[in-house]
Parts: C-alpha cells; structure tokens; sequence
C-alpha cells in the first residue's frame, strides 16, 4: 500500500491525536496551525477537569505521540485553495501550496469576546476577568488583582457568550459549568480565607465526575453558588467591582461588593474555522460551526468523502471528547482514502 499523504489542519488536542494515529499508520502527515506553538487552548491551563490533572503534561503526551517525520508547519494558516475528487490544495499565508490526498480539519474554537457583553465591564473595569486569564494566574502560582492585591472576595459569573439571545447565542458550551466549579475550588485553596461567589441559571454537569466536583465545591470548600444572572457591573473608587443580582430561588434582589468578578465565557466558532468555511464552501450550522454529514454515525464526515472534521470545529467540546473525536475521524478519513484510491 502507497503512503497517503494527509494534511491536518489545527494542531490542539483533537489535532495531535488524529496526527499521532495517522503517523502510526503509515500516512505522511502535515500538520498546520496558525499558532507558532502546539497546543492550542490546552497549552493556556493550568489543571483540567474533573480529576484536577496537569494540563501541561497531557499536552506533552500528546505531542510525544507525534512522531518526529510528522511535518509541522507553524504560525501559518490557511487563506486558500482547492477540494477536488481525491486530492486537497491548500494555500498557506506566506504563498506556498501543500498538496494532499485528505484533510481533517480540526480548528477548534475560541472564548467569546468578553466586550460584547458591556453590562459587566470588561475591559473597562480593572478587576473583571475571563476565565483564561485566571487559569493563566493558577499557571503563575499567584492570585491577584491588577493593584498587586490579593483578593478576598471572588465572584464567578456561568453563561457568558451561552444561551443568551441578546448576543445571538443560543446553545451551551457545556464546559463552562464545571470550568467555574473547578477555578473556584483551586480559588479556595490558594485563598483560604476568600469568599467565593458562583452565580448560574443552571448548573448543567453531565460529564463523569462532574456532579461530584460540584458536591466537593459546596461541601468541602464551602464555595457559595447563587442561582440567577448579574444584571450589571461597576466600579467604585476603591477598584472594587459593584454586583447587581437577584438570587431566582429566594427572588430576592443583590447587591455585593467583590474584589474579582471572573466572566465564564462560552465557545464560539473560532476565526480560522470561519475562513476555512468560506473558502472552501464547507457547511455551517446556525450556530456558526462546520457541519457534518448526520448528527449520529456520520459526525466526522462532510459532502467531501476526503474531508473530515474533529473537536469543537464542529461545536462545543469537552477535552475528552476532541481527543476521541480527533483518533476517531483519523481512522475513519484513512479507511476512506484507502477505499477511493485502491
């Protein structure tokens, strides 16, 4: 059997599984990503969820599974090219083509801009923050606000950029919840002493292990959770943020005074996802995600038999699942490369 040449585009998680699978098969990979570094989001973490596991040691795993011949090609992204029958030509920003015989894509995803929400002051308020900014301070081993204080209060806020219409989003990120269960809980063990605020619509912890983190989080680390939206944010002159609320189960209204309001900001179809749609015609859904073939059996492939998607290109994604999304739609584009050209 002839080598096949495969290009994979996107190099987080579920981007280094398809690439180590297909490298052990014998096909000749090229890996692309737009970023100069492997990774993706999973080389900003600190410790994942559920099992408060090191982030930068699954990402050393799954870059050592990559084999030294997997080409890389890094800090360049896509900006053209061609989907024939049985063949990919895909044009990088520096002008150089890269010719395969299949593709998987596997863009992933990025964080809603914070900004668009304006009620809640990011980036006008000092002390608002993301949750990718607080992972990057658990990362740095210190928590503190802009002024160089350590806070001692904390409020999280879940839904940001999900399911909420205003913004024209409707569906759920699915890891936000447990996101803010599991940055409150390392929030208490750095800050004994904080109080820590999670205000939420609905605490949706359907993956294994997850309903058991939240118990911890009440439970063990005393973590207050507040069912109900913050309708506004401000600042007053001592840098502090202004929440106002209302808890839905008491239906009573709230006004709390916090030295850090952490925005839990959802996944959104990331830019490169986007181009690569329109350049090459891929379908969309309403949500703004590629779309594949079915919702069941074929949620890897696309209207081109050669092309497969992985990982939250495709809509939002747990870890686990962009890394079993990832081997799987590998296998499946090998399978069928190999019954297109033999």
């Amino acid at each position: 059997m002839s080598s096949k040449r495969i290009i994979i585009v996107g190099a987080g998680p579920a981007g280094l599984a398809a690439a180590g699978v297909l490298a052990r098969l014998g096909a000749s990979v090229t890996l692309i990503d737009k970023d100069p570094d492997m990774g993706g989001h999973l080389s900003k973490w600190h410790q994942l969820f559920p099992d408060r596991s090191s982030a930068q040691i699954l990402l050393e795993q799954l870059v050592s599974e990559v084999p030294d011949e997997v080409s890389r090609i890094m800090g360049r992204e896509v900006i053209g090219g061609n989907v024939r029958t049985n063949q990919v030509d895909l044009k990088l920003d520096e002008g150089t083509w890269i010719t395969g015989d299949g593709l998987l894509l596997a863009t992933g995803f990025d964080l809603f801009d914070a900004h668009r929400k304006e009620e809640y002051g990011y980036g006008i308020y000092d002390n608002v923050y993301t949750q990718a900014e607080v992972e990057q301070m658990f990362e740095n081993g210190r928590i503190e606000n802009r002024s160089g204080k350590i806070p001692q209060s904390i409020a999280f806020l879940h839904c940001v950029g999900s399911r909420d219409q205003k913004v024209g989003v409707s569906y759920c990120s699915k890891v936000c919840c447990v996101t803010g269960v599991k940055q409150a809980i390392e929030m208490r063990e750095k800050l004994p002493d904080a109080i820590i605020y999670n205000f939420y619509m609905d605490l949706r912890m359907f993956g294994q292990g997850f309903e058991e983190l939240y118990h911890d989080a009440q439970e063990k680390y005393n973590i207050r959770f507040i069912r109900g939206r913050i309708s506004e944010a401000a600042e007053n002159q001592q840098g502090k943020v202004i929440i106002k609320a209302e808890d839905t189960l008491t239906a009573r209204p709230l006004k709390l005074t916090v030295d850090m309001l952490i925005l839990l900001c959802g996944m959104q179809p990331s830019k490169h996802t986007a181009n690569l749609a329109d350049t090459f015609g891929f379908t969309t859904g309403p949500d703004g995600f590629l779309k594949p073939l079915g919702p069941s059996q074929n949620t890897f492939r696309t209207r081109h038999p050669h092309v497969m998607l992985a990982g939250a290109c495709t809509g939002p994604a747990t870890l686990t699942e962009a890394i079993q999304a990832g081997r799987s739609a590998s296998l499946a584009l090998y399978e069928q490369l190999f019954n297109i050209i033999n």
